[in-house]
């Protein structure tokens, strides 16, 4: 039942593309977390019987869940880094692409217009993400913070 659930849950979340002026609904973190708490629920289901199954159950999803939602996060890190060093080192209109192995997404970032603001570099890029849901492109605008990460904007 638990299995059912979440791959409903999931298969909702894969097959909706976010429209291009909202942010996508599940991020790759969420996405993991789900996964993760769904198959470590049916792994759990699979052992002990009785009230010793539904422990095991819900201590698998748990489990899965905080897992999965770590693995996301990675990838979503990775893609952030990648996107700041294409803001950090690019001329206006290079774009840089690259493929996330671990999602299969694949990325173009395209710095189009640079500018200062109150002493530190400010860039306007185009941020195109294909996904197995879809393509989502937009126009963003970051601002290098003193610490040396960019800030989106908008």
């Amino acid at each position: 039942m638990i299995v059912l659930a979440g791959a409903g849950m999931i298969s909702g979340c894969a097959t909706r593309p976010a429209p291009a002026d909202q942010e996508p609904l599940v991020g790759e973190q969420q996405a993991g977390q789900i996964a993760g708490g769904v198959a470590g629920a049916a792994a759990g289901s699979a052992i002990g019987e009785g009230s010793g199954r539904t422990i095991a159950t819900v201590a698998g999803a748990l489990i899965g869940s905080v897992i999965g939602e770590r693995l996301g996060a990675r990838a979503e890190r990775d893609d952030y880094q990648r996107t700041a060093a294409v803001l950090e080192s690019n001329e206006d209109y290079e774009t840089t692409e690259w493929e996330n192995p671990r999602t299969d997404n694949e990325f173009a970032v395209t710095p189009v217009n640079s500018w200062r603001e109150d002493g530190r570099p400010c860039r306007e890029f185009r941020f195109r993400v294909d996904t197995p849901r879809g393509t989502d492109t937009r126009i963003r605008t970051a601002c290098k913070q003193p610490d040396g990460t960019w800030q989106v904007l908008d």
